[in-house]
C-alpha cells in the first residue's frame, strides 16, 4: 500500500514536470508510467536501473509533505542527455547539425605527357581542347526525399496548365432583429455544466461493497492519455491534464467533429 501510494506520487509529480518541460522547450514531451523499486546500494539490490556511466548528472530537490515526509528525492541523467537539454534551453529552435570536415580543395594535375615533355612546340593548326578547370573533392550532400520529389514534380509543372481561380460565394452574417439578438444573448448566458472524465471502470456489487478507505480502483485508461472533456455528459473535446498553481486543470487538445457529436446524441 506505501509503495503504491509513492508510485502515484511520483506519476503526478512526472506529469506536473512534463507539462512544464513542454512549455519551456516548446515541445511535445511525453512520459511513461513510472515504476518503482527498493534499492540498497550496500547490499547491491536494486541498482539494475541505475545507468552503467562513470559520470551521471544529479537533480536533487526537498520533498515535504507535512509531518509526514521530509526527504530529498535525486533523479539521475547521462552526460549527453543533460548537454542536448542545456542546449536546447540555451539556443531553442536551433536543429542539430553533424559536423562534417569537408576535403581541401585540389587542382587537378596535368597529364603525365606535359609534364615529360613540357617543351613540345605545338602544331600550326592546334587543336581545340576544353579547358580543364579544378575540380574539387568536397563531400556532396544526398538529395532527400523531399528534393527528390521537387525535382521530379518540377518537371511536371514546365507544362502550361490552364487554371481558373475559384469563385466563392460570400456568406454575410444574417441579419437579426432585435428581438432575436435579446433571445440569443439570452442563451448564451445560459451555464453549462463542464465535466473532465479521467476514466471509467466496472465493478460487480460485491466489490463495490467491500470498498474501503485506501482501496485503489483502476480504470480504462492509461496514464497520460488524454482525457474526455464532457459538456452537459456529451462529449465535445479531449485533452491533458496539467497543474495550475494548487487547482488541476484540463488542456484542449482535440475537438470532437461535428458527425461524431451527432453520433453521440442519445
Amino acid at each position: 500500500m506505501h509503495v503504491s501510494a509513492v508510485q502515484e506520487a511520483m506519476n503526478q509529480m512526472m506529469g506536473s514536470a512534463s507539462t512544464s518541460m513542454s512549455t519551456i522547450f516548446n515541445k511535445r514531451v511525453d512520459i511513461s508510467p513510472p515504476g518503482i523499486d527498493l534499492m540498497d546500494v550496500r547490499k547491491d539490490k536494486g541498482t539494475s536501473q541505475v545507468p552503467e556511466d562513470d559520470i551521471l548528472v544529479k537533480t536533487s530537490f526537498r520533498l515535504k509533505v507535512g509531518e509526514l515526509i521530509d526527504s530529498n528525492i535525486m533523479q539521475l541523467v547521462t552526460v549527453p542527455f543533460a548537454k542536448n537539454l542545456v542546449e536546447e534551453l540555451m539556443n531553442p529552435g536551433q536543429s542539430e547539425e553533424t559536423p562534417q570536415q569537408a576535403q581541401s580543395e585540389k587542382p587537378v594535375e596535368p597529364n603525365k605527357e606535359e609534364k615529360e615533355n613540357p617543351g613540345v612546340s605545338q602544331p600550326s593548326q592546334p587543336m581545340q581542347r576544353k579547358e580543364v578547370e579544378p575540380t574539387t573533392h568536397q563531400a556532396q550532400p544526398q538529395p532527400t526525399y523531399e528534393e527528390r520529389g521537387q525535382q521530379h514534380l518540377g518537371s511536371f509543372q514546365q507544362r502550361e496548365v490552364d487554371v481558373q481561380p475559384a469563385a466563392f460565394s460570400t456568406f454575410a452574417p444574417p441579419k437579426l432583429s432585435q428581438t432575436e439578438s435579446n433571445n440569443l444573448n439570452m442563451l448564451l448566458d445560459i451555464p453549462l455544466s463542464v465535466t473532465v472524465e479521467l476514466g471509467r471502470t466496472k465493478r460487480s456489487i460485491k466489490e463495490i461493497l467491500e470498498f474501503t478507505q485506501g482501496s485503489i480502483i483502476e480504470l480504462d485508461k492509461l496514464a497520460g492519455e488524454p482525457v474526455d472533456i464532457l459538456v452537459n455528459q456529451k462529449l465535445i473535446a479531449k485533452g491533458e491534464v496539467v497543474v495550475i498553481d494548487e487547482n488541476f486543470g484540463v488542456r484542449v487538445t482535440d475537438i470532437v467533429s461535428q458527425e461524431d457529436r451527432i453520433r453521440n446524441l442519445k
